[in-house]
């Protein structure tokens, strides 16, 4: 099948030909200029890392849970929030840049999920530690990383749901183009009104209450005339 560059081009292709189109696009995410957005936060992560997430320990810290991290009471949910911001924000986030692919596109939106959901707890206990045992409860450096975790998977359901300019032109092909089916394409015509021109040319909307009350008459009438006669 010839790939159809232009939507003039896309209406002269057969429904079957426009379907396969349509999953070849469907495996590309329209990233537009939303990678620029997606470098910002890889480069913000990393930038987090290298600053306070609790007292002195960095993020890098408690990466490796060294002494630095220990001494300053780092917890395992802070820990599973670096492992999986690299994950997200770095590892497959590169990857989906590079790649384009909306495979890769849908992990990384399930990975981002479950990065903002622990950046909140991680947060919220922070703050929780820091009124029940007086501990420096959550630094600058977690509070920043939880706010671009929360950002990320903003950014990653924006590009979840947008669809690309071939894939509208594709739609519309095939809703021109209808399908090899004869009663799918009565069935989506009716469904949308389109298989009669008028409403009295249905045979759904013609009232014959009338007639049929004329006729259940005409026999009652004529069996009163020979009975008079």
């Amino acid at each position: 099948m010839d790939k159809a560059n232009t939507p003039a081009e896309k209406k002269l292709l057969s429904a079957d030909d426009l379907a396969g189109l349509e999953k070849q696009a469907a495996k590309k995410v329209d990233m537009g200029s939303t990678w620029i957005s997606l470098i910002a936060v890889f480069v913000l992560f990393l930038i987090t890392l290298i600053l306070p997430f609790t007292g002195k320990a960095n993020g890098f810290d408690i990466l490796v849970m060294n002494d630095q991290a220990l001494e300053f009471g780092a917890t395992p949910l802070e820990r599973l929030f670096v492992i999986l911001g690299l994950v997200s924000m770095v590892v497959v986030n590169l990857a989906v840049v590079a790649s384009r692919s909306m495979l890769l596109t849908y992990i990384n939106w399930v990975f981002a999920g479950i990065t903002g959901t622990a950046a909140m707890f991680m947060i919220w206990m922070g703050q929780t530690r820091l009124r029940a045992e007086g501990s420096s409860g959550t630094e600058f450096g977690a509070a920043l990383s939880g706010i671009v975790a929360i950002a990320f998977l903003l950014i990653m359901t924006g590009l979840i749901f947008r669809r690309s300019e071939e894939q509208l032109d594709i739609e519309d092909a095939r809703r021109e183009a209808g399908s090899d089916d004869p009663v799918a394409d009565a069935q989506r015509e009716a469904s949308v009104g389109r298989r009669f021109s008028r409403y009295e040319d249905s045979p759904l909307f013609v009232d014959d209450r009338r007639k049929k009350a004329s006729e259940r008459h005409r026999p009652r009438n004529t069996d009163t005339t020979e009975a008079e006669d």
